[in-house]
């Protein structure tokens, strides 16, 4: 209840203030009903709310300070109608220095990144906590290229709960031509502990969206990781063809990430995907959002047909369909893990709202089976409402 009342005051007070400074203040309150059928059987249904409050506030010429609010909870959480639960925390918070548009910013304190399709680095917004990091994060943009440069802290050794300092460094740069880009990165994970931590994580990937929409990357894992030493990798590709005057659009979808066919002669060969954003990747019922915890450490092939269709200015519709694979076999008759299908529709009632509907609906076969990944199939269906002002 405290930080309640302390997000309000602050709220009222630069409410005050705004008329004397370039104050802004918006939100979010997102709303999403559940049901699943879980991987180890059983039917479950929830609701959860996200609920933020952002304030943006111009300190100088080139200088801003930002703070994000958010509270995120279950429906029928607290014990009585009464009760209230202490869960305003702070997302993001941070200041500011220089301006992107001026070529040079730095933003130091609690922040968002994501990079690309977030698929080694994504704010995971899907979730309704999200992931926000805590550390120091430089821009810079020279004509057409543009770099990042990041230090974050992920673990401290004096917080009880981590045990260990980690801390996740890198650099990402992205050059941009007409019709496509170019990105490469370099990320190095550092965690202190029994069985410590050096892995660099090197990558790049080229996007080309013209007539065609086609995109190819890669990226090596090497260092060590939980003190063993590491030598994993993941390839991707896409291919897109709009058609019906650019309202839709077709894809072909290939990932593979490496898997561990040895587990016992002191080399991880299984690829970590980091701080991804997995949902919108890798088959929207989750199955696979933790690798390679999800894949018991034998990666996975992933191949999908991906389809998107402007139904009206305010309706889009979505069909993805994905055949999942074990990339390693060890221990397996057959590789084979899940289909899985998803629709999904979006209808945007007004620039500040929006409804998605969702259902999926994934088979498992028998290597998920035989790996004791799933016992059942798993059916998922969800309704969300998102309201930004």
């Amino acid at each position: 209840m405290r930080r309640v009342i302390v997000v309000a005051a602050l709220l009222l007070a630069l409410a005050e203030s705004a008329s004397a400074q370039e104050v802004k203040i918006t939100g979010q309150i997102r709303p999403r009903v559940e049901q699943r059928n879980s991987v180890s059987g059983g039917d479950d249904t929830w609701s959860s709310m996200r609920t933020r409050i952002s304030i943006d506030a111009k300190l100088a010429s080139h200088a801003r300070a930002f703070a994000q609010f958010q509270d995120v909870r279950m429906w029928g959480e607290e014990a009585t109608t009464t009760s209230a639960l202490n869960r305003v925390d702070l997302h993001q918070g941070f200041v500011e220095l220089g301006s992107p548009d001026a070529g040079v910013s730095v933003k130091l304190g609690r922040q968002e990144m994501s990079f690309s399709e977030q698929r080694l680095v994504g704010a995971l917004d899907w979730s309704q906590t999200a992931r926000a990091f805590d550390g120091i994060r430089a821009h810079t943009k020279v004509q057409r290229l543009s770099a990042d440069l990041f230090a974050f802290q992920i673990g401290d050794a004096t917080v009880p709960a981590r045990g260990s300092d980690e801390r996740f460094f890198g650099a990402f740069a992205t050059l941009p031509f007409t019709g496509g880009g170019i990105d490469v990165l370099a990320f190095h994970n550092h965690a202190d502990a029994a069985n410590p931590t050096r892995q660099t994580t090197l990558g790049a990937r080229v996007l080309i969206d013209k007539s065609l929409r086609f995109r190819v990357e890669a990226a090596r894992q090497i260092g060590r990781r939980l003190g063993s030493e590491v030598s994993a990798y993941m390839i991707g590709a896409r291919l897109g063809l709009p058609y019906a005057h650019k309202r839709a659009t077709t894809t072909l979808w290939y990932d593979y990430l490496s898997g561990d066919d040895q587990p016992h002669d002191g080399r991880i060969r299984v690829f970590d995907t980091l701080y991804a954003t997995n949902h919108p990747l890798y088959g929207l019922a989750d199955l696979f959002t933790n690798i390679p915890l999800q894949t018991a450490s034998r990666g996975l092939r992933d191949i999908a047909i991906k389809n998107t269709f402007e139904a009206r200015k305010d309706v889009t519709v979505a069909l993805d369909l994905h055949h999942f694979i074990a990339a390693a076999t060890r221990g397996l008759a057959t590789p084979q893990l899940a289909d899985e299908l998803d629709a999904t529709v979006t209808y945007r009632y007004s620039p500040k709202l929006s409804v998605l509907v969702g259902v999926s609906g994934a088979r498992t076969l028998n290597g998920m089976r035989k790996l004791k990944l799933a016992d059942s199939n798993v059916a998922y269906s969800y309704l969300m409402l998102n309201a930004t002002f």
